[in-house]
């Protein structure tokens, strides 16, 4: 063995035993016989895990639920003003069984990320006090209550409180540019939405736009373009009818060169019943949705159907399910719809997910999409093989499916408290790059 290899064994010997010399340090029992500190699972897609676990360290995260006292899940719906609300259930296990809560945290849209996960992290805080009461614990925290607003008594926001009346507004500009010897392609978007929620009313207006610009010159000489233009603009009107049902109307025009419409233009009245009540929607939800309405389109090129333009009658059907509970989150839908002219153009899409804890430490992810189209009115009769080959039109077809399986399994340390930033950009995080 050369006295270079014979220095790396040594090395790696002395490291192992490091190792093996911390680990039990870090897994001894409270002193005193007390307690152990309490012990939670933080099921928060959206938290700043890092900064919570420096903000709370007076508790014991855990990897697996299965291993906590609570059970900390957090989810969250959109605002119509931006923001987002969440519902923080707290849900306990073993000694703490058939105890549960559910806290409430609001932030706007114009709140910086260091304010929201303050926010959140405070009332997680909040939330975890009741549990922690009868722990040892509990004899170093302090309480302290500083009012914001002295002066006003609590009450619900009102339209005289707001100069804009609930409406938000969101324009947005995207550019790029890109050129070499023999390519050139540049693309340009932007849009600008208005919204405006309340608990009985819900308006929503949308206008995209997208330009883009590709050229290729060839070993012959010759240029090969592939220009696409595309502009969509929506506005939906949506009414409260009780905590199960709601009916509004959507109206769209609309204007695409890969989907061979120069103008379409859709207006559609609907109506949706929510088999739970709406201010359940964060956890289960299950929807279903009829609209019926006019579509009319005028081509760019002829389609399959020998048409140039035309209107038509079609209705749909959409049942919706989402849940997020403590064994993973899941989704499907299922939505059907048809022509009235013709009973022959329908189409039908189905649709499901699921992320899915098995078992300790094992999680399941599924995925898989199928749709039966009859019902494309607008490709084009003629495709060309630069339209296949540089996607300039949408290609026909019958049917289109998609899936995705996979797993993912954590096995080790029950404990996920400790926080150590070091070297993280050098693992992805914007940083230099790896060793």
């Amino acid at each position: 063995m050369t006295a270079s290899r014979a220095r790396f064994s040594l090395a790696a010997c002395a490291l192992l035993g490091l190792g093996l010399a911390v680990a039990p340090a870090q897994a001894q029992a409270p002193p005193n016989g007390e307690p152990p500190p309490l012990r939670i699972y933080l099921d928060c897609r959206t938290c700043d895990d890092d900064y919570m676990k420096q903000e709370i360290p007076w508790v014991e995260y855990m990897r697996d639920r299965t291993d906590a006292d609570v059970h900390v899940l957090a989810s969250g719906e959109g605002l119509g003003g931006g923001g987002m609300q969440y519902y923080i259930n707290f849900i306990g296990r073993g000694e703490f069984a058939g105890v549960s809560d559910t806290l409430q945290y609001t932030h706007g849209i114009t709140d910086t990320d260091d304010e929201r996960r303050q926010g959140l992290t405070r009332t997680v805080q909040l939330g975890l006090l009741p549990f922690l009461a009868n722990r040892p614990q509990a004899r170093d925290i302090q309480i302290v209550y500083r009012p914001t607003d002295t002066t006003r008594s609590p009450r619900a926001t009102t339209a005289q409180d707001d100069p804009w009346n609930f409406w938000v507004f969101r324009p947005n500009m995207t550019g790029s540019f890109d050129k070499q010897d023999r390519s050139e392609n540049y693309n340009i978007r932007g849009g600008l939405s208005a919204s405006r929620t309340t608990r009985e009313w819900k308006l929503d207006f949308d206008l995209n736009g997208n330009v883009r610009r590709e050229s290729r010159t060839l070993s012959s000489g010759s240029e090969v373009r592939n220009d696409r233009d595309f502009w969509n603009t929506s506005g939906m009107l949506v009414k409260s009818v009780g905590p199960h049902m709601g009916m509004g109307v959507r109206a769209s025009a609309s204007s695409s060169t890969v989907s061979n419409r120069k103008f379409s233009l859709e207006f559609a009245p609907a109506v949706e019943y929510s088999l739970f009540n709406y201010d359940e929607a964060t956890r289960r939800q299950v929807t279903v949705t009829y609209a019926v309405g006019i579509n009319s389109f005028e081509y760019i090129d002829e389609t399959i159907f020998g048409k140039m333009e035309e209107t038509v009658a079609k209705h749909s059907v959409d049942i919706g399910a989402s849940f997020r509970q403590p064994w993973g989150t899941a989704s499907g839908s299922i939505e059907g719809s048809n022509y009235f002219h013709d009973a022959s153009l329908r189409s039908l899409s189905l649709g499901a997910n699921a992320n899915i804890r098995l078992f300790r430490g094992f999680g399941l992810n599924i995925s898989g999409n199928a749709d039966w189209i009859r019902d494309d009115l607008s490709t084009k009769a003629n495709l060309s093989d630069e339209d296949v080959l540089l996607g300039r039109r949408n290609l026909p077809t019958n049917s289109r499916y998609r899936s995705s399986i996979g797993f993912n399994y954590t096995f080790g340390s029950i404990f996920s408290s400790v926080v150590n930033p070091r070297f993280e950009t050098r693992r992805g995080r914007g940083g230099p790059g790896g060793f």
